[in-house]
């Protein structure tokens, strides 16, 4: 390549270098976060997921009440039956 075709090369490089980076920058990045809290709050669907969930940890936290009560009674009464 010629010598003096070198500048006009560069100054288009630069030109259309900088042309493509500003309509880059104009572009919003679609990036794939989200806030779930946010979701569950304002979406129908979320806030039935979401009483689901709650109505499952109730349920699964009494059956380990439960459990405990259980355990308790049982072991007082394996004090009770042991021979002095």
């Amino acid at each position: 390549m010629p010598r003096w075709m070198c500048g006009p090369l560069g100054l288009l490089m630069v030109l259309f270098g900088t042309a493509a980076l500003s309509a880059q920058a104009l572009e919003v990045p679609k990036i794939g976060v989200f806030d779930p809290e946010t979701i569950w709050k304002l979406t129908e669907v979320g806030k039935k997921y979401n009483q689901d969930l709650n109505d499952a940890r109730d349920r699964l936290q009494g059956d380990i009440d439960h459990e405990v009560v259980r355990k308790a009674i049982l072991a007082t009464m394996q004090q009770e039956l042991k021979p002095l």
